[in-house]
């Protein structure tokens, strides 16, 4: 969300446009709470495309054309707990949702602090993280996934420690990447699975990823993941 801000402070008057500014406004709500799942919520393409053809391609709010898939409620990615909506129809269905906080709320405070923080990080020049400069991410965060990529090819077989290789898997969690897609990746790098038997498949990556503590990993680096 920072280096979004960030952007779009360059372009004149964008911060003014009322899409923006609820996209902002969303995400900001999101990173807060703390309760949204990219990954939880995420719709598999064929699922996308049944929802598209059972609703017609229509918003089943208005009638007009249908651009978003919708949770209904919830984050179930379940046929009947999906429906095709339009952005004005999903704009509306978001903001009936969202809460005001106001000054006698328990986590006022926090919110406050929450919000300055933020605020900070996109006035910063130069930026306070590099995960904050919009200008140089793409590229930093391509040279870091490189590196561990080189860092698990020439040392992986010989290091006893494995915290570096998890959390190279992580960061291709964080990029969106299912299980099969990772081992997928795996194979390509030529990594030989911990017994050196046959290829990485999801079974494999999956039992290895529990036995490893994944999600304790994830939760201690939360902060940074937010960031990125």
């Amino acid at each position: 969300m920072v280096r979004y801000i960030r952007s779009c402070q360059r372009e004149e008057g964008k911060l003014k446009d009322p899409e923006v500014l609820y996209a902002i406004q969303i995400r900001f709500a999101h990173l807060f709470s703390g309760t949204y799942n990219r990954k939880e919520r995420y719709i598999p393409q064929k699922t996308r495309e049944a929802v598209i053809k059972r609703d017609n391609g229509l918003c089943v709010k208005c009638g007009s054309t249908g651009d978003e898939i919708d949770h209904i409620s919830g984050s179930s990615c379940e046929m009947e707990n999906l429906q095709l909506l339009c952005n004005k129809c999903h704009i509306i269905k978001t903001k009936k949702n969202l809460v005001e906080m106001t000054p006698n709320h328990e986590r006022f405070e926090e919110f406050n602090n929450f919000k300055n923080a933020i605020r900070k990080r996109v006035e910063a020049s130069p930026p306070k993280r590099i995960c904050d400069d919009d200008l140089t991410w793409k590229e930093t965060w391509r040279n870091i996934f490189n590196d561990r990529q080189k860092f698990i090819k020439t040392q992986i077989l010989f290091e006893p420690e494995r915290e570096m290789f998890v959390l190279f898997v992580v960061s291709m969690v964080h990029l969106g990447m299912n299980n099969r897609e990772i081992a997928d990746q795996l194979n390509t790098l030529n990594i030989p699975t911990l017994s050196n038997k046959g290829e990485w498949t999801s079974k494999k990556l999956r039992g290895f990823l529990r036995n490893q503590g994944i999600k304790k990993l994830i939760n201690e680096n939360e902060v940074f993941w937010k960031a990125v």
